[in-house]
């Protein structure tokens, strides 16, 4: 697959009791190097594809290759976080307790050898990354305001090092101004730790900023697949004009 951690080939998903195709031929690879930013209004297909790529829905045609670890439980290589927190911590629990139950999760990788070595592992990342966080590992998720549990999810995600992150609009419930401090921090994460990440987003602004890859969909086909100098290139009336 030349390097692809995920090869998709003439992937369609129809609906139901309906002729409409969600999903239409789609043919993409995502890279081991890849920060892919999926651009499309409601309906075109975004979250489908995200939940094709980590096996919570199966095409009605084509397939879906990848490329890997060899562990007893592939869905484990694939971490995926979305706007709605409560699918991944529990709020009436705390910062520390939510992330030991994700370490207990997966200690079966074989990624942790003690409690210890667990919160040390935390509290330095938080130091380097995320300061006032790490004064909070004892307060209740309940308790942290939205753009504070969409940044202690990601880099619960980026610590477990999978080896591929999907992003499903993960900063929408947020206000603006949280909203670039989360896409920045996610940018500089998977970034550091090279962690291969599609993220999928409706602001344009974001499909422009960020990503080495851009992947527009338009009721559920690709209309647009630029990466590095060529995105650099797109304007904001560019990306309008395929938008809308």
């Amino acid at each position: 697959m030349n390097n692809a951690v995920v090869d998709l080939q003439n992937i369609s998903v129809l609906v139901p009791l309906m002729s409409r195709e969600i999903l239409n031929d789609i043919n993409y690879r995502i890279y081991s190097n890849d920060f892919i930013v999926v651009l499309g209004s409601n309906g075109s297909g975004k979250s489908t594809l995200i939940n094709l790529i980590n096996q919570k829905i199966l095409p009605t045609n084509g397939r879906i290759n990848y490329s890997l670890s060899t562990r007893k439980k592939q869905y484990l290589d694939i971490m995926t976080l979305t706007q709605k927190v409560e699918e991944s911590i529990f709020p009436n629990m705390s910062v520390l307790e939510n992330y030991l139950l994700w370490n207990y999760k997966f200690n079966l990788l074989g990624k942790i050898s003690s409690r210890k070595l667990t919160v040390n592992r935390l509290k330095l990342y938080l130091q380097k990354i995320n300061s006032p966080l790490q004064e909070k590992l004892d307060t209740n998720i309940s308790c942290l305001s939205g753009g504070e549990r969409q940044a202690l999810l990601l880099i619960m995600c980026v610590l477990l090092k999978p080896k591929l992150l999907l992003l499903d609009e993960h900063t929408s419930a947020l206000d603006p101004k949280m909203a670039e401090i989360v896409i920045s921090d996610t940018a500089k994460y998977v970034g550091k730790e090279k962690i291969p990440c599609m993220m999928t987003t409706h602001n344009i602004e974001h499909a422009l900023n960020f990503g080495n890859r851009l992947l527009v969909l338009k009721n559920g086909k690709i209309v647009l697949d630029l990466a590095d100098q060529e995105k650099q290139k797109l304007t904001k009336k560019d990306l309008i004009s395929l938008y809308y």
